[in-house]
């Protein structure tokens, strides 16, 4: 389907935004896709919107749900939430190792995105990343020693479960500078919600 066709469809009282926002209504298409496709993960959800209407309709989508998190809850609920990941079903808790649908909206909005503050949400778009940070040992808490009692003595001694580096096997990912990314996406979110808005407005008028 075409942008033409795309038209139509927003058009249609069933998914037109009631603020009359042409953004929110492209994603709402998508999201009645979403609810009448049992157990489609998110990433299927974005793909369909790209499949049948083309990559505008997408990014409506993954930039939407990028602002949407930000804005409620920092990049940490981004990516808790799923909604950087082709892993997670998206809108709900489930592990996920990537960060693959951010990405695809990095390249999205460097190719199809035109307003004036593009170049500054793409810097703060490209910021965002993920690392691996090893979880400390249950058994001492991160202390690599433990405190044993011997006939009431209380002795300390090397933690046996992790010989002592106060490290587990596990790991964790965290968002490097994440504090640092919602304060320059804040200062700037607001207006480019409004520029957003107005070239969803101009391309479906």
């Amino acid at each position: 389907m075409s942008i033409t066709q795309l038209k139509t469809i927003v058009g249609n009282s069933e998914f037109k935004d009631e603020d009359n926002c042409p953004w929110q209504s492209i994603m709402n298409v998508g999201y009645n896709h979403w609810q009448e496709s049992e157990g489609l993960k998110y990433h299927a959800f974005a793909d369909f919107l790209n499949n049948n209407f083309g990559p505008l309709a997408k990014m409506s989508l993954l930039l939407g749900k990028w602002n949407q998190q930000v804005e409620n809850g920092g990049v940490v609920q981004y990516f808790g939430n799923g909604y950087a990941s082709r892993e997670s079903a998206g809108g709900c808790f489930v592990e996920h190792t990537d960060i693959d649908l951010h990405s695809e909206l990095i390249e999205l909005v460097e190719s199809h995105l035109d307003v004036p503050c593009k170049a500054k949400l793409l810097t703060i778009l490209k910021l965002f990343c993920i690392e691996e940070e090893t979880l400390p040992c249950d058994s001492c808490d991160g202390n690599g020693e433990v405190e044993i009692e011997y006939d009431d003595i209380a002795v300390t001694e090397m933690c046996q479960e992790c010989s002592g580096t106060g490290e587990s096997n596990n790991f964790t990912f965290v968002i490097p500078e994440a504090g640092h990314i919602v304060k320059l996406y804040y200062a700037m979110n607001e207006k480019m919600v409004e520029k957003v808005t107005a070239f969803y407005d101009k391309i479906l008028s």
